[in-house]
């Protein structure tokens, strides 16, 4: 079973020590409710979002309004390595869509959570993963991110 929140126990241990410092725990919330207990118990003072907002831009707002009880289920949650280029994907893909107040913020944003997108990001991440070795045999340098967007997953499901 995945935990929520990976520094709570330390932050529970360390917390008595910090009179004067105001502690954000940052790293695994996935729930609302998580996040509330664990400024309800004192154990810290807020709490930092990194990879859910990555895939819902709009995540913060709809904790605060009450419009959703946790992020999305992201299958690579547990593994930091695929999680870290997924999420660094996601905010490419929010770069590549002007800001349109009519049209879903988290428009043209890959939808971990759809089995048929996790499946085919997969595959594509481990043939982009292919690529870097080879780059980096070549002693070329590694740079940017992988730019993958829904519609090659449409173009894939189409065919």
């Amino acid at each position: 079973m995945a935990r929520e929140a990976f520094f709570l126990q330390f932050a529970k241990e360390i917390r008595p020590q910090l009179k004067k410092t105001v502690v954000y725990l940052t790293g695994g919330f996935r729930t609302v409710p998580g996040m509330v207990k664990a400024i309800e118990d004192g154990v810290t003072d807020g709490i930092g979002i990194g990879r859910p907002i990555t895939a819902e831009i709009d995540f913060p707002s709809k904790v605060l309004s009450g419009k959703v009880q946790s992020a999305l289920i992201n299958p690579f949650d547990q593994d930091f390595a695929i999680s870290n280029i997924a999420s660094n994907t996601q905010m490419w893909q929010a770069q590549q869509t002007p800001y349109n107040p009519n049209v879903d913020i988290n428009e043209g944003i890959m939808d971990m959570s759809d089995e048929k997108v996790e499946e085919h990001f997969r595959v594509a991440v481990q043939k982009y993963a292919e690529e870097l070795v080879a780059l980096a045999k070549s002693g070329k340098p590694l740079y940017g991110v992988f730019n993958y967007t829904p519609e090659q997953l449409c173009e894939k499901v189409a065919a």
